[in-house]
């Protein structure tokens, strides 16, 4: 987001445009969502920004203006609106609050999202929603449906993975209807269901943490020395993957679809201008912007080096205190 502007168009997030911009998603629930919402996907809001967004559809703003994206996005939730499709947010608060429905699809939330206490008295849905910050929906009640087919649960992308903490929560969750509510081709190896029953929820294709749920690995670390060193041990050999796939000395897919994801998280118009230069017979001034993209890209890569480098220099002292307060709990 290279800065706000003064638009008459519409932003450029509708049904025309969603699978080019959410390409990264499953084919299959972009077919769903497309089927399901319809004209509601296209997005009434003026763009905002030279990218050709509003604030709340706009990739970057969520980093760079972040108050001014939760501040319209509260005025509309307050105004009645209900369904927010591929919404950006930075830290939101959710907690306590009465939805009557409430549905985001789509959306990403790439910091903390704080839905605890919540009322869900019709349909939650969470479809294709992307959550990389820790996430709580603990003593929250679920009434009617509630769906998270293909939501991506990505509480271990680089320097997080060495912090027990960033998961999602379902903690003391009352699901009136469990039938009623699906996981579908979710991530769970950091979702805990501790004191909520899950007997008759639906779930499917999903991945768990081999046999265990998250909420025994937590058990394991708050009583374990050994597993607490060998939790710090494989993020830092993780991490050391992570650098060896940022220098290109190693081909790992798990690895490059990591870096790939923080890449689309972070320089995602870079990456778009990239690939789209790339693909056709450049002329002499589109080669020069192109080795100018190149540049900041390994700029990037530069700053995730020197973050995972930190964290692995770090890992043992900075986490003992996150382990201290696990084993208080």
């Amino acid at each position: 987001m290279k800065g706000l502007v003064s638009l008459s168009k519409k932003c450029k997030y509708n049904r025309e445009n969603i699978r080019q911009i959410e390409k990264d998603v499953d084919e299959y629930v972009i077919d769903t969502i497309i089927n399901r919402y319809g004209e509601r996907i296209d997005c009434q809001r003026d763009a905002e920004t030279e990218d050709g967004f509003c604030l709340l559809h706009d990739p970057k703003a969520w980093s760079i203006k972040p108050n001014e994206v939760l501040s319209k996005f509260y005025n509309e939730l307050k105004k009645g609106e209900r369904f927010f499709i591929g919404i950006h947010f930075p830290t939101v608060e959710l907690s306590k609050r009465k939805f009557e429905r409430l549905e985001m699809p789509l959306c990403k939330f790439h910091q903390r999202a704080d839905f605890s206490g919540a009322e869900f008295s019709s349909e939650a849905n969470f479809s294709g929603a992307k959550f990389f910050g820790s996430t709580t929906f603990d003593n929250s009640t679920f009434f009617e449906k509630a769906l998270f087919e293909k939501s991506d649960f990505s509480h271990e992308l680089l320097v997080n993975c060495l912090n027990p903490y960033n998961m999602i929560s379902f903690r003391r969750v009352e699901f009136e209807k469990p039938e009623k509510v699906v996981f579908d081709g979710c991530d769970m190896k950091r979702v805990s269901f501790i004191h909520t029953n899950i007997e008759r929820i639906n779930f499917r294709n999903l991945k768990w943490n081999g046999y265990k749920i998250y909420d025994e690995k937590l058990l394991l670390l708050k009583n374990s020395e050994k597993e607490r060193k060998e939790f710090v041990e494989n993020g830092r050999r993780k991490l050391k993957k992570i650098l060896e796939g940022l220098n290109e000395e190693v081909k790992d897919n798990e690895v490059n679809e990591e870096i790939e994801k923080v890449l689309e998280l972070r320089i995602p118009n870079v990456l778009k201008e990239i690939r789209e230069l790339e693909s056709k017979k450049r002329v002499g001034y589109e080669e020069e912007r192109l080795n100018e993209l190149y540049e900041e890209l390994k700029k990037e890569k530069e700053k995730i080096k020197n973050e995972v480098n930190e964290a692995i220099k770090k890992a043992l002292k900075k986490y003992k205190e996150i382990f201290i307060g696990l084993m208080k709990t």
